[in-house]
């Protein structure tokens, strides 16, 4: 009992030593104006004016259909998978309540797998829309902590 408490004081202690240091990183990113360029063009393409604020509602809902939009491309994607390229095995669709099963699964970040996955998925699925979403939900992660710590 007395080594399982001093073992936790000796992570917490390192973690609140290296917080600050590890969290220099990702501010410097977010705050970059080396980045900026990017952000510009982006705005510029979407229509979208940087000088408005956005509402914790506004920008919640926002990051809900974007996920939204991105699971729906992932259902589809799953639903075509016998008619997409790089599946040389000719693995079939997935039914739509198991494509919509692993579309919600990844973009949920729970990566749950109701399916034997390098057996039925193509390449091309694994790639398009597995590795996609696992990528976008740990980024809305960061997005959302982004802008409470922002708020």
């Amino acid at each position: 009992m007395f080594n399982n408490l001093i073992q936790f004081v000796i992570v917490l202690a390192i973690m609140l030593a290296l917080a600050p240091v590890v969290g220099k990183w990702p501010a410097h990113a977010f705050t970059s104006p080396r980045h900026a360029w990017a952000e510009q063009r982006t705005y510029a393409l979407l229509g979208v004016d940087p000088a408005e604020t956005m509402s914790w509602k506004r920008y919640g809902m926002v990051l809900l259909l974007g996920n939204a939009g991105m699971m729906l491309l992932g259902y589809l994607l799953l639903r075509v998978q016998d008619m997409l390229p790089f599946d040389s095995l000719q693995r079939a669709s997935q039914s739509p309540d198991l494509a919509f099963n692993t579309a919600a699964s990844f973009i949920t970040n729970t990566n749950w797998q109701a399916y034997a996955g390098e057996s039925s998925l193509s390449n091309f699925s694994q790639m398009a829309v597995i590795t996609f979403l696992m990528t976008v939900s740990a980024a809305t992660g960061v997005a959302a902590a982004g802008a409470s710590s922002a708020a």
